[in-house]
């Protein structure tokens, strides 16, 4: 008979409750928050921020944060649905989707005595043709909807997802899937030998020794002002390219604003208004010219990297996001081509592996606190407190707030943002009104 002895007993709760506070500590320690298309994760002052092409986490029926292929639902959750066209004879509601199915239900606008009937086709749509999706579409399964005098209404559950579309109707109402948010607010290529062409709805983005160049713009704005760049890395996904060679790269910050354009190979239109190798966007050739043919970039900021044959696109390119965050260049995002082969990536517009969409990778380091020592506050009513102020830094009180020093002194006047210029005592009394929050 084995005897347990009470103080080993007393010793593994111990043990056990130690490694629990330890666990809880950490998850404390370490801040993670979700957008539909961002990922950052802060321990302490030190943050990471991934920001992804499109649509890369929803929430599960519970409310947690899970990759979007995960969710039981879409509907409202990261994603929309797009109508490409609408026939006027049916009526449809989107009841509810996720990666692999949507429920309808479809009525007809009117009434119907006798029996009639429709068909539901679903589309596979990956190959179809940007500016006509019916080019190229292949029918993978279809459902049939009645209606009768007794039944004007049906509901259906038919696959679904990415790449694919469903069409109905005598006209052809037709319906997809659609990204509801992305970081990556545009992405491109132009073409020297075909000048007038846009490809901002190409799934590919293609770059040759100056000859076709890559347009990629993100989204910063989630960065904390003040906050210090620490590093940044620019990942694509090679679809295809060179073998065997090393390929050196180019990038540069582009100087001139741009449109992605609707293009899928197509001559630019004021309905695709892309960029394309002479032009920013769609001006019949006026006022929207590239300055240099091929795109405006910074030459003072440029990087140079080789790859060998094929290996992962992941570089670094601080120096770059760093100039765009401490507003020293405007951010019109990164110009890249190579020196002599063709690489080509996948676009924020490639559906069949989101993963492989481009993403930026950024980590740095968030600003002292505007206000330190201070009772955090949310209300209706005014708040005085007393706070460690420091120099340098915005703050937007709203109206009925003010800040004076320890000696009662008003320093700035309510709706004045820039305190920087003010040299405070050691500390600063802050008075909140409106229900703005700090703290």
């Amino acid at each position: 008979m084995e005897v347990i002895s009470l103080s080993n007993h007393k010793m593994k709760i111990w043990t056990i409750l130690i490694i629990l506070m330890v666990v809880n500590m950490i998850n404390l320690a370490t801040a993670i928050d979700y957008t539909y298309s961002s990922k950052t994760e802060c321990n302490g002052k030190v943050c990471n921020k991934v920001l992804y092409s499109g649509t890369q986490f929803a929430k599960n029926s519970k409310g947690n944060w899970v990759n979007w292929q995960d969710a039981q639902s879409l509907k409202d959750n990261g994603f929309a649905i797009k109508y490409l066209e609408n026939d006027g004879t049916h009526k449809i509601e989107v009841l509810d989707f996720n990666a692999t199915s949507i429920r309808v239900k479809l009525d007809l606008k009117g009434i119907t005595i006798f029996p009639y009937s429709t068909d539901l086709k679903v589309l596979d749509i990956s190959k179809s043709d940007a500016s006509n999706f019916k080019l190229g579409a292949v029918e993978l399964s279809k459902q049939t909807a009645s209606f009768s005098l007794f039944s004007q209404s049906q509901t259906l559950t038919i696959p679904f997802g990415y790449n694919k579309a469903i069409e109905f109707g005598k006209n052809s109402t037709t319906i997809i899937l659609q990204d509801a948010d992305s970081e990556n607010l545009a992405d491109g290529w132009v073409d020297e030998d075909h000048k007038n062409l846009n490809y901002g709805a190409d799934t590919i983005l293609s770059a040759t020794r100056f000859e076709d160049n890559i347009f990629i713009k993100f989204n910063l704005s989630s960065i904390p002002t003040g906050s210090s760049i620490e590093n940044a890395l620019l990942k694509l996904t090679r679809s295809g390219g060179i073998l065997g060679e090393t390929v050196t790269f180019y990038i540069y910050p582009i100087n001139n604003s741009w449109n992605e354009g609707s293009g899928d190979s197509d001559t630019n239109t004021a309905t695709i208004n892309g960029t394309t190798w002479n032009e920013r966007w769609y001006s019949n050739g006026t006022t929207s010219n590239w300055s240099v043919k091929g795109g405006d970039y910074y030459n003072k900021l440029n990087l140079t990297y080789n790859i060998y044959e094929g290996s992962p696109f992941n570089v670094n390119v601080t120096k770059i996001v760093v100039g765009w965050h401490n507003q020293s260049i405007e951010n019109y995002g990164f110009f890249i081509t190579t020196s002599f082969y063709q690489e080509t990536y996948y676009s924020k517009e490639y559906s069949t592996v989101t993963s492989r969409r481009p993403l930026l990778n950024i980590t740095y380091t968030l600003p002292p606190s505007l206000m330190t020592n201070c009772t955090a506050y949310s209300g209706t009513g005014n708040y005085t407190t007393s706070c460690d102020c420091l120099l340098n830094t915005t703050l937007d009180l709203g109206g009925n707030s003010f800040i004076t020093n320890t000696s009662g002194t008003l320093i700035t006047e309510a709706n004045v943002t820039n305190i920087g210029s003010w040299k405070l005592e050691n500390g600063c009394k802050i008075v909140i009104g409106n229900g703005r929050r700090f703290g």
